[in-house]
């Protein structure tokens, strides 16, 4: 890191020797905020410099504007944007100023490109947007491999109604990755079942079906039910009979007799009144399904 900044410090202030009085004829605005700019890469204050060199560029959108951009970018390591610039700086072949300063221009970016590498996303589907490192730089198909700096890379591609796809790679200087991908895409839900259709009726005749759905069993009734109902109501009388003559033979005495009958009397009450509820449930459900059965049936007439 102070390696880094040293060296585009050194850049910077190699470049910058008699820089105000070379562009006396440019707009003074931009003079003065690039002279700013220079104070403040010494003080080592890139972003600051950065921000008056931008400034700066707003008014006087020139080569020589653009390197002192690409030094402060270097010495904040953002590689890809300096390289943007300094490359910007070099293309002013007509620009005085980068004439005399293509040699410290040329070596700065040499300097920087050693940094970057390339990556190149191809692939499916059309659209999809490539993310690298969480942050999105294209949709494919790419129009061109995509400039990144050296080391590991997260890369994720995603498009609606696909499965998200991510891998990492390594990024090497000078040198490009090539990741392919094919999305897939999300599974269909489960289609809807057929309707319900009639069976065919014999030629001239008449069809008659039950409205039942394939897969689906019908009702039915379960005759133990009614025995268990009988069973219960039966017991519950002969408890409740039996504790009935123990505690009016001994309800004078109130003896063991009489809480022993009044016991029975109580707990053959609760089993007769299970057994009607068993009894009572059994024919409800007898009757609901006949019912059913009766709406469920019907006749077709005609010739088909």
């Amino acid at each position: 890191m102070l390696f880094r900044r040293l060296a585009a410090l050194v850049f910077c202030t190699v470049v910058l020797i008699g820089a105000a009085a070379a562009r006396a004829a440019d707009d003074p605005e931009a003079v003065a905020l690039v002279a700013r700019g220079v104070k403040l890469l010494e003080k080592r204050d890139y972003q600051g410099a950065l921000a008056r060199f931008r400034e700066a560029y707003d008014i006087v959108p020139s080569p020589w504007v653009a390197a002192r951009i690409g030094f402060s970018e270097q010495g904040l390591g953002r590689w890809a944007a300096a390289e943007t610039h300094l490359d910007e700086a070099l293309s002013g072949a007509t620009d005085a100023w980068v004439e005399q300063n293509r040699a410290v221009l040329e070596k700065a970016l040499a300097g920087v490109r050693a940094r970057l590498g390339w990556i190149n996303v191809v692939g499916s589907p059309v659209g999809a947007l490539v993310r690298i490192d969480g942050e999105t730089r294209g949709v494919l198909p790419l129009a061109r491999p995509l400039r990144l700096e050296i080391g590991d890379r997260a890369i994720q591609v995603v498009a609606d109604g696909y499965v998200s796809w991510q891998t990492r790679v390594a990024v090497r200087p000078s040198d490009t990755v090539l990741v392919r991908t094919e999305l897939e895409p999300f599974p269909r839900a489960a289609e809807n079942p057929p309707p319900l259709t009639l069976p065919a009726a014999p030629k001239g005749g008449v069809a008659s079906s039950p409205l039942v759905a394939a897969g689906q069993p019908a009702a039915s009734v379960n005759d133990n039910e009614q025995t268990v109902g009988w069973i219960l109501l039966l017991s519950g009388l002969a408890a409740a009979g039996g504790g009935g003559i123990l505690f009016a033979t001994d309800q004078h005495v109130r003896g063991d007799r009489y809480l022993v009958g009044a016991l029975m009397l109580a707990y053959g009450g609760s089993l007769a009144v299970a057994g009607t509820g068993f009894l009572i449930d059994y024919h409800r459900l007898r009757a609901r399904i006949g019912a059913g059965h009766q709406a469920a049936h019907f006749t077709v007439g005609g010739r088909f």
